[in-house]
């Protein structure tokens, strides 16, 4: 139901347009925004001649600065929100609702709209996908010519630190090189001096051999006058001059070796300057061709800039035109969620009127059915084929009842409660029975299995109890067997004294269920001169000699192939050194071991030395030394 309007097209006359002034926010008069037929131009002009269009409610009070009505007396102004301002000068604005046949047509029109507006938004979704997909073409080609470039630059990198460090290798091969040849001008004046030296010594060898022979032919002569002079004085000259000669002679081997040394050392300094000669070439042609490789890096790297600038600028109007779908795609997934919300509202507005029918229907139901029931009193039969039909074992043995000709008192009452009783149980599902067979079968495997588990965890709980037993009595064996040797070395490194181990419970529960291995030890000592106290009260030398005796006892009970001990006599003085030299030659009969050490005693019981020593350059050489080669030196 409603009203509507009708005005009749024939002879209307066109009302007068009104004139606009020239203001910022004014449209245009609302005739001219309607698109029409000509024959209905008159029509349109005579209904919206009169009325003026305008952004917002402020350009009316530019348009009227006092607030008064029109001066044509006839002309409306509109604003984009609804807003009129008539010709009396009222004002009229608000929300109305729409018409029931405004809002039908909205509705029928609304799923085309959403449809145009979903296929606009995939035609866009499909530009955008193109879009990104060549910005990610592009983007990727540029990622892939920045990591050339970045390698580029890298690899020109490393060759100019290649380059600055075959400089300088060179610089020091030239320095090196320099000293060198200095070595070798001072060995060339040394080599002189010593010719010169062996010159004079071979002149005073000369001067000696003819010593010798004046001295062969005195010695002859003083033969002759031995019976007249004294033999003790004779033999003390002889004995001088031969001394003499003797010492001339070793002067001039000690020389001649002198020379053929400093001759070996030059011909190897000689050596060293070729081998430096040819390093500084080497590296010289590798600087050139570094030098090379660099100028062809740059030439790519100017490339690699070329390229990325024109990617670069290829992909500015990319990313513009990206940005514009991008708005574009927003503005109609704006007006996109706009049908969509009319569109919701009108379903939601459908669907509650649906969902009120379907309650009142409901409802209507439910009276109906309590009303069955509460009039309803034993029809029985109609609800059997819809019940359980339960198998019966002897049902040809089953005694038929009587029929009842009436219904007994309180039989309404009992059936209604049986009802409710039925209702609440809900109804028999067919496949209970086959559910609960399932379900028994279930509960009877995992039954099983559970005593399987207990039985498994009994076997374990068993097995574990027989293994501490066993580690229980291997522990206890191999204790004693420590606590004995113990005692023994303690008393051979100390020289006296006494000490002995036992086991203690610790503080907190955390050996409970382990046995005897987990229990703590505890070492009491008596060093000789001393009474008896724990290992933490003794001094620095003791505790170490005491953990020495320890790590022999354990070595003595449980040999190994070897064995590595580092500085464990750093703290030791030379008295306990002997003794542990001869603790550690008793042991070495059964283990290998490997000692690192700085103590001359300890030294002296190995059979192989190894020493590192670090020379003027930096960089640590290995000297070994087996002194089972040695050959002893006499005395």
């Amino acid at each position: 139901a409603g009203r509507a309007t009708l005005v009749v097209a024939h002879g209307v006359q066109e009302s007068a347009r009104p004139a606009l002034p020239q203001s910022r926010g004014i449209i245009s008069v609302a005739a001219d925004l309607v698109s029409c037929e000509d024959r209905f131009r008159p029509l349109v002009q005579r209904l919206l001649g009169q009325t003026i269009v305008v952004e917002e409610l402020e350009t009316v009070q530019q348009i009227l600065p006092d607030g008064s009505a029109v001066s044509t007396g006839s002309t409306r102004i509109v604003t984009l929100d609804g807003t009129v301002v008539h010709p009396s000068g009222q004002l009229t604005g608000g929300s109305l609702q729409a018409p029931v046949l405004r809002q039908e047509r909205l509705w029928r029109e609304l799923p085309a709209q959403i449809q145009a507006a979903e296929a606009e938004a995939r035609r866009l979704e499909e530009e955008l996908a193109e879009a990104q997909a060549s910005v990610e073409r592009l983007t990727r080609r540029l990622a892939e010519i920045d990591a050339s470039l970045q390698q580029a630059r890298a690899a020109r990198t490393r060759a100019q630190v290649a380059v600055e460090k075959a400089e300088r290798n060179i610089e020091a091969l030239e320095r090196e090189l320099n000293w060198r040849r200095e070595v070798l001008d001072r060995r060339g004046q040394e080599i002189q001096a010593i010719q010169q030296q062996t010159a004079a010594l071979q002149a005073r060898h000369r001067e000696v051999e003819g010593l010798s022979a004046t001295t062969e032919s005195r010695v002859a002569s003083l033969q002759v006058e031995l019976d007249e002079l004294e033999a003790e004085a004779l033999q003390r000259e002889l004995a001088e001059t031969e001394k003499e000669a003797a010492l001339a002679e070793q002067d001039r081997r000690n020389q001649q070796a002198r020379l053929k040394e400093l001759q070996a050392t030059l011909a190897g300094i000689e050596q060293q300057i070729e081998s430096r000669q040819s390093q500084i070439d080497a590296l010289r042609a590798e600087t050139e061709a570094l030098q090379a490789y660099i100028e062809a890096v740059a030439g790519d790297e100017e490339r690699f800039v070329e390229a990325l600038s024109a990617l670069e600028a290829e992909i500015a109007p990319a990313e513009e035109a990206l940005r514009a779908l991008r708005r574009e795609g927003r503005d109609l997934e704006r007006e996109a969620a706009h049908a969509r919300d009319l569109l919701h509202q009108a379903e939601t507005a459908v669907t509650e009127a649906n969902l009120d029918v379907q309650r009142r229907e409901d409802r209507l139901i439910a009276l109906r059915d309590k009303i069955a029931d509460d009039l309803e009193l034993a029809a029985l039969g109609d609800e059997l084929p819809q019940q359980l039909r339960l198998t019966l074992e002897g049902e040809g043995e089953v005694e038929a009842l009587p029929a009842v000709t009436e219904v007994p008192e309180g039989l309404e009452r009992q059936i209604r409660q049986l009802r409710r009783q039925m209702r609440e149980l809900g109804s028999a599902s067919p496949e209970i029975i086959a559910e609960y067979e399932a379900t028994k079968e279930r509960y009877d495997f995992l039954t099983s299995q559970a005593a399987d588990l207990e039985e498994a965890a009994a076997d374990l709980r068993a097995v574990a109890a027989e293994l501490t037993e066993v580690m229980n009595e291997r522990f206890t064996v191999t204790f004693e067997a420590v606590s004995r040797a113990f005692k023994r070395y303690f008393k051979q490194l100390f020289g006296g004294g006494e000490a002995h181990m036992s086991l203690v419970e610790p503080e907190d529960d955390s050996s409970d269920g382990l046995g005897v291995s987990g229990l703590g030890l505890e070492i009491v000592a008596r060093p000789p001169g001393k009474r008896s106290q724990s290992l933490a009260l003794l001094s620095g030398g003791e505790r170490a000699l005491t953990a020495v005796a320890l790590l022999f006892a354990l070595l003595q009970a449980s040999p190994t192939p070897f064995c590595v001990l580092d500085e464990v006599d750093a703290m030791l003085d030379e008295a306990n050194i002997g003794r542990f030299r001869s603790a550690l030659e008793d042991l070495a009969k059964e283990t290998q071991f490997i000692i690192i050490t700085h103590n001359r005693g300890t030294i002296q019981a190995a059979n192989t030395i190894y020493g590192i020593s670090m020379g003027d350059e930096g960089i640590s050489q290995a000297i070994s030394l087996r002194l089972d080669d040695v050959e002893p030196v006499a005395a």
